[in-house]
């Protein structure tokens, strides 16, 4: 007898598989913003304003984006307004340069204190 032969698995058989439940979903999904953070972080960091946010938690930046603020001053260059851009859409926010701004002041409070 082959070992290969008695302990065969056919996946296409097996129609039953326990759905996730709503917290594990919801986990999932957080954890996944949560990574979008640490990516921007990563790209971030180069720019001058941000050295620094390496010490901050991506929850940090999280919750400080979760925040709600507008800010009608102008700190953001063209490639920080990108990258702000990019995050939002992988964490699946709307947001726009006055949201921005706002979390760039609340980022650089917390990074400079």
């Amino acid at each position: 007898m082959n070992y290969f032969d008695s302990n065969d698995y056919e996946s296409d058989s097996d129609d039953c598989y326990e759905p996730l439940d709503e917290d594990t979903l919801k986990d999932m999904i957080l954890y996944s913003k949560l990574d979008s953070v640490s990516r921007f972080k990563k790209h971030i960091d180069k720019e001058p304003e941000f050295y620094g946010i390496g010490n901050l938690s991506d929850f940090t930046i999280f919750d400080i984006i979760e925040t709600q603020g507008k800010s009608n001053k102008n700190y953001l260059s063209e490639y920080q307004i990108e990258l702000f851009q990019d995050l939002y859409d992988c964490i699946q926010k709307e947001g726009n340069i006055t949201n921005f701004n706002f979390v760039y002041e609340k980022l650089t409070r917390k990074i400079h204190v």
